[in-house]
């Protein structure tokens, strides 16, 4: 599933290539896909507006429309958003935007999981799953205060906590656990367990992780693409995901991989132990 990293670059790529285009027609072709109103009023109520600006929240795409209007899209697991100059066959097309200039909008999925709303402001500010949302991790609004009294009144294990998207919005599997080896932390640790040393060291590995995979315009393993089509190159930066029975690069011990709230988690365990000082 794309991560904050990956869908801030496909917000940055996407502005590029549609900011200032009108949306000439729309097709959706996977009417399952569309959260709100429906898949014929979006078709219509679309039609002409200009394309503004776009957003990210979390793993939202907010596409800003004139009229106050916007198109709030979710990748999920395989969902990809491609600007092209021409018609391309796709069978994982589910929905196709032509724009002014001679440009498609092409919104496509192998596992059918995205999602699409056309919302107004007020629905915007009330929909549940953005309003829900915690503060973004490389924002002013995530401070080390913050973060500290979010650990301390939980009893889940660290790496389940920083998840949660009500409590860190947009951090996913990947930064997780590099941001966990990163701040020498082990996943399994009690959230209100941790010393304010390793607080502080995972705090700051967390937007670490994150801007060091904007640079490197993210994680790509399989379906994760910017709006240019391009891949991302952070999967040559990683140190433990998806590094299970490798030599880890700080200390030379075995990568485990564990099932941690039906999640893998790859960590170091000497470099992470669960007792400190262990």
């Amino acid at each position: 599933m794309p991560e904050l990293p990956e869908v801030e670059i496909i917000k940055n790529s996407l502005a590029e290539k549609t900011k200032g285009k009108r949306i000439l027609y729309v097709e959706i072709y996977n009417e399952k896909m569309v959260q709100h109103p429906n898949k014929n009023k979006l078709e219509n109520e679309v039609l002409g507006r200009k394309i503004e600006s776009v957003d990210r929240r979390g793993k939202y795409l907010i596409i800003n429309l004139s009229g106050e209007r916007y198109l709030v899209l979710h990748l999920r697991m395989t969902g990809q958003i491609v600007v092209r100059e021409k018609k391309e066959n796709d069978k994982y097309l589910r929905a196709r935007f032509k724009l002014s200039g001679e440009h498609y909008m092409d919104f496509c999925d192998k596992r059918k999981f995205a999602t699409i709303a056309f919302l107004d402001k007020k629905e915007l500010n009330s929909w549940k799953s953005i309003s829900e949302l915690g503060p973004e991790p490389l924002s002013k609004e995530f401070t080390f205060n913050y973060f500290k009294k979010s650990l301390l009144k939980s009893k889940r294990p660290i790496k389940t906590l920083i998840l949660n998207q009500k409590v860190i919005a947009g951090l996913g599997n990947i930064y997780a656990d590099e941001a966990l080896f990163k701040g020498k932390v082990n996943p399994c640790k009690t959230s209100r367990d941790l010393t304010i040393h390793e607080m502080s060291a995972l705090f700051f590995a967390i937007k670490m992780v994150l801007n060091e995979g904007i640079k490197f315009n993210g994680t790509s393993f399989s379906d994760y693409i910017d709006a240019n089509g391009q891949s991302g190159k952070y999967q040559e930066k990683l140190n433990v995901y998806q590094q299970n029975g490798k030599e880890c690069v700080d200390c030379g011990a075995e990568i485990k991989k564990i099932k941690l709230s039906g999640r893998g988690t790859f960590f170091c365990p000497r470099c992470q132990p669960e007792n400190e000082g262990g």
